[in-house]
């Protein structure tokens, strides 16, 4: 989010757009390059330090070679589709050559990055996990803060990319000291790898359809938007989809880095389901509370983010953290679809969703613009929530609690109704100020009561600690 202020800053609606457009594009490569492989290998990695370092560190030096392997050939092979015009990709992304290259050249060190983060948080240390992510993304706000007065976009990129190596570099030297992961090994042995893990190509080629539909979907919304509404609007548009990226990112990690590791391994199904309802309960009321703020101000909080060229985006903010709200809801579901050893289950609720976001953006973008986006999103995250809980009842006998799913109703009731009455009724004065801050204060602490008796004994000493 910083990041984006300085490009929104400095560059404008139309810069934000161009910007939105190669990010989109590098995350695609990346994901197709690397064969997700910095993603998916949490849950193998997870399952091998279950077995003994030996088999840990096997399995880290197998996945290192093969994604650096790749990433390095598939960076190879989209910065030759792209110096050479190939007919593969749309006219309109040629206008960004120099800026498209420059990207490009960054995805083997992000892949780099993002496979670390994920070493650790198989190695159970996910607050070193996310030291890491969180380090990852200050070194891209210092890139834009150092690239973008010295160069614009292109300065941005190619300090993007000399940052980028040197965050790579540093992630492998700590696995090194604090894992005792070697740097390097000659004798790497996938056949080995395979026996041990007799799924692994289903699973990783599984992940990799997921994890290539997610920002594909997402190129598709911003192309039909750009083709249409021309770049500033696009600009908007990505201001919007930063911002909940960003405050996705704050709780996404309780899915990932915490809940999976704990239901991946073997153990007792009913426990799986309680620390499974546990998080999402927690999560939920947690999600809420940090989505209620945007819903109630987004037009103070994108001039204060971006600019007030941004704010006429901000009606359809609410819409946007509803999807947001709901995709991650849903991860709860899939975490523990993926632990239940049930990839296919996990993968089609995915793979379904993010084709219906690319289906609809495609279809509703170029006629509605960032509402016909924004609704395409909720039905994509309704597909995946929706799916992932059917799978659950219907293949494994987990019941979603009356209590829990009563919660989750009402927190989607208060973003969507609270975003529909400040789009509407929101004028400026201090009488709808005033209004909007006593509700934030009255539905906050009505929604902490629902909440178990630990965890608002947790809360109440946090806060008097605080004090």
């Amino acid at each position: 989010m910083a990041r984006a202020k300085v490009i929104a800053v400095l560059l404008g609606p139309e810069g934000m757009g161009v910007v939105g457009i190669v990010d989109q594009m590098v995350l695609v490569v990346m994901n197709l390059s690397a064969f997700s492989l910095p993603l998916s290998a949490l849950t193998v990695l997870s399952r091998s330090y279950r077995a003994g370092p030996a088999a840990f560190e096997q399995t880290y030096l197998t996945f290192l070679a093969v994604l650096s392997a790749l990433a390095l050939a598939g960076t190879a092979g989209a910065v030759a589709l792209v110096a050479t015009r190939s007919s593969l990709l749309g006219q309109s992304l040629f206008q960004y050559q120099p800026v498209l290259i420059l990207g490009l050249l960054c995805v083997p060190a992000l892949a780099v990055s993002t496979f670390g983060a994920s070493v650790l948080a198989a190695a159970q240390r996910a607050q070193q996990s996310a030291v890491v992510a969180a380090g990852s993304a200050t070194a891209l706000f210092l890139a834009a803060v150092l690239g973008v007065p010295a160069g614009g976009i292109e300065g941005l990129y190619l300090i993007s990319l000399i940052v980028g190596i040197l965050v790579a570099g540093a992630i492998s030297v700590h696995l090194h000291r604090c894992l005792r992961l070697p740097l390097f090994h000659g004798r790497i042995s996938v056949a080995a790898e395979l026996r041990r893990h007799p799924h692994l190509i289903f699973y990783c080629v599984s992940y990799f359809l997921v994890a290539f539909a997610y920002p594909l979907a997402w190129l598709v919304a911003r192309q039909a938007v750009l083709d249409q509404y021309g770049e500033a609007e696009a600009g908007r548009l990505q201001a919007l989809i930063a911002l909940v990226v960003g405050f996705g990112t704050v709780l996404r990690p309780i899915n990932t880095q915490l809940l999976l590791p704990l239901v991946s391994g073997p153990g007792d199904t009913g426990r799986k389901f309680r620390d499974t309802v546990g998080a999402q309960r927690r999560l939920t009321v947690s999600l809420t509370l940090l989505a209620m703020p945007l819903v109630l101000f987004p037009r103070p909080i994108l001039a204060l983010l971006y600019s007030k060229a941004f704010t006429t985006a901000s009606p359809f903010l609410h819409l946007l953290v509803a999807a947001e709200v709901i995709l991650i809801l849903g991860g709860t579901y899939q975490v523990l679809v993926l632990g239940m050893h049930d990839m296919r289950g996990w993968a089609l609720p995915y793979f379904l969703g993010y084709a219906s976001l690319g289906v609809l953006a495609w279809r509703l973008g170029p006629r509605h613009g960032i509402p016909g986006i924004a609704l395409a999103a909720i039905v994509s995250s309704l597909v995946i929530f929706g799916l992932g809980l059917w799978r659950l009842r219907r293949y494994h006998g987990f019941r979603l609690p009356g209590r829990l799913l009563g919660l989750i109703i009402v927190a989607l009731v208060a973003i969507l109704g609270g975003g529909m009455a400040c789009a509407r009724y929101d004028d400026g004065s201090v009488l709808a100020l005033l209004v909007k801050v006593a509700a934030l204060f009255l539905f906050a602490p009505a929604l902490a009561r629902c909440l178990d008796k630990q965890d608002r004994a947790w809360i109440y000493h946090l806060l008097t600690r605080s004090s």
